[in-house]
């Protein structure tokens, strides 16, 4: 969806996946997700839920995860605050 730039269809996936009762089973999927909503926040200007999303996703993601490095930079764009 996101390639697509379906945008408006993303959130609400992402928001019902967050939400999923299986998604204590994997802490990594769960911190990919919350980096797609951080994106996806990001974009529409919310940058300070923004940073909340990358904060907790990358508390999730492995150090040596693709994922990770990605959830990091744009941290580093957003400011850690």
């Amino acid at each position: 969806m996101q390639a697509r730039g379906d945008w408006d269809a993303i959130r609400p996936v992402i928001e019902r996946a967050l939400r999923s009762p299986t998604l204590a089973e994997s802490p990594v999927g769960e911190g990919e997700l919350r980096l797609e909503l951080a994106r996806d926040l990001a974009r529409r200007g919310d940058r300070t839920r923004a940073r909340a999303e990358l904060q907790r996703a990358t508390a999730l993601i492995p150090l040596d995860d693709e994922a990770r490095a990605e959830a990091d930079s744009l941290l580093r764009l957003l400011g850690k605050r």
